[in-house]
């Protein structure tokens, strides 16, 4: 018996010749995410002791950053007291545990001289001619 719709069986007959290649693909694809997600995890280095501070490797800035976020802790200290929040208020904006808040407000605390060098490190290679300020706009970054 001859089909009603013979392009339909020449279609899934084409689908099931790529599927290897299609397989590979995602095999491939998934590798690589892999392992961005192994060199991000190796460019975080434990400090002790703090449990949610990390050390990243960075041109200059010695400062640690809030594990697995791509934010300083001065970031969130500063986030957190420009938007005037609680450390509950911060951690749940954040999506960071109240403890990662603590840890944050301590090291900030006690290491106050060293982040105010960066500040300024920052400030004076953003006023360098040719430099511009990124300007948030919703979720891009557009230079001003």
């Amino acid at each position: 018996m001859r089909s009603r719709y013979p392009h339909r069986s020449r279609h899934m007959a084409e689908n099931n010749t790529r599927t290897p290649d299609r397989l590979d693909t995602i095999e491939s694809r998934l590798r690589r995410l892999e392992e961005k997600i192994d060199r991000k995890e190796m460019r975080e280095a434990a400090v002790e002791p703090w449990q949610y501070l990390v050390r990243r490797q960075h041109p200059w800035r010695k400062q640690l950053y809030i594990k697995g976020r791509n934010m300083t802790a001065r970031q969130l200290v500063g986030s957190m007291k420009a938007n005037q929040l609680d450390e509950e208020a911060a951690a749940a904006d954040n999506r960071v545990p109240v403890e990662a808040v603590r840890e944050a407000l301590a090291y900030v605390e006690s290491n106050r001289e060293l982040l105010e060098t960066e500040a300024e490190i920052e400030r004076l290679m953003l006023s360098a001619p040719g430099r511009t300020l990124p300007k948030q706009v919703g979720k891009r970054r557009i230079l001003r």
